[in-house]
C-alpha cells in the first residue's frame, strides 16, 4: 500500500513538474517518502484510506543574512529605505549648493531631474524583472490555484484509478517477456 502511495505522489509531482509548476526546493526521494507514510496512525477501519497531501511549489525556507531594516522584503527595509530615499535628494541638494557652488534654481533641477529619472528607470527594470521571472501577485495566485486543483484532484481518486494511472506511467514488464495488447 506505501509502494502504491510513494507511486503517486512522484506521479503527481512529475505532473506538477511537466506542467510548468516549479518544484523549487523540494525534494522526495524512497526514502523520505516511506518514512512519512511509516510514520502516519493507521486510518481507521470505517475510514477509507486516503492519499498524503502533497505540495508541488512550497518555497524553500532560506535564512536571512542582512539585518531586517536592510531587507526591502520586510516592513522595517520598507521604512528605512523609504526615509533613505527621502533624505537623499536633500543631502544633494544642499551639496550641490555648498561645495559645488549652484544656484538655487539649477541645483533643484539636477536634484529633480535625478532623482524622478532615476526612480522611473529603478521601478520599470523591477517591473520587467518581475514579469520576467513570473513574480506578479497574479502568476502567483493562478500557480497556487492550479496546484491546488491538482491535489484536490488527486484526493478524489479511488484507489483503483491512481493503479490505473501508475500502471499507465509505470508500466510493469516482466524481464524477458514483452506487454502484448
Amino acid at each position: 500500500m506505501a509502494e502504491r502511495f510513494l507511486r503517486a505522489t512522484v506521479l503527481l509531482l512529475s505532473a506538477c513538474s511537466a506542467s510548468g509548476f516549479g518544484t523549487v526546493g523540494l525534494a522526495v526521494t524512497r526514502s523520505t517518502a516511506s518514512a512519512r507514510l511509516a510514520a502516519a496512525p493507521p486510518p481507521l477501519a470505517a475510514a477509507p484510506p486516503r492519499a498524503p497531501v502533497v505540495r508541488c511549489a512550497e518555497e524553500p525556507v532560506e535564512s536571512k543574512s542582512m539585518p531586517f531594516f536592510l531587507d526591502i522584503g520586510t516592513k522595517g527595509g520598507v521604512i528605512f529605505w523609504s526615509i533613505v530615499g527621502t533624505v537623499i535628494p536633500f543631502v544633494v541638494y544642499n551639496f550641490l549648493l555648498d561645495t559645488m557652488g549652484y544656484d538655487v534654481v539649477t541645483a533643484g533641477n539636477i536634484v529633480l531631474v535625478g532623482f524622478v529619472g532615476s526612480s522611473i528607470v529603478a521601478w520599470t527594470a523591477s517591473y520587467v524583472f518581475r514579469v520576467a521571472t513570473k513574480d506578479m501577485t497574479y502568476a502567483k495566485q493562478l500557480r497556487d490555484y492550479e496546484n491546488a486543483v491538482i491535489q484536490k484532484r488527486f484526493e478524489e481518486l479511488n484507489g483503483d484509478e491512481v493503479d490505473a494511472l501508475m500502471d499507465e506511467i509505470y508500466p510493469e514488464k516482466p524481464e524477458g517477456k514483452t506487454k502484448t495488447q
